[in-house]
């Protein structure tokens, strides 16, 4: 799959959410996204903490989502 664009929801970001870069990051619904679409993350912290936000997925189009799918634009020219 290719990048993925995402958008935090309002009044969030990474510094509020406590994100540093160094949480195992879980993103669920990925097969069921939809144009515009949320879904929902997971950053596990050490020490067994999780913390869970929405995301807003930026592709516009099923066209998109499908090629995002299938390794998305720059593909072919890591091959």
């Amino acid at each position: 799959m290719g990048v993925l664009p995402l958008q935090f929801s309002v009044n969030e970001n990474a510094n509020i959410l406590g994100l540093d870069g160094s949480k195992l990051i879980v993103f669920k619904g990925l097969k069921q996204i939809t144009p515009g679409g949320m879904i929902s993350v997971n950053a596990h912290k050490k020490g067994g903490v999780t913390v869970r936000f929405l995301v807003k997925v930026l592709l516009n189009s099923e066209a998109e989502i499908k090629l995002w799918q299938n390794g998305g634009i720059l593909k072919s020219f890591g091959q």
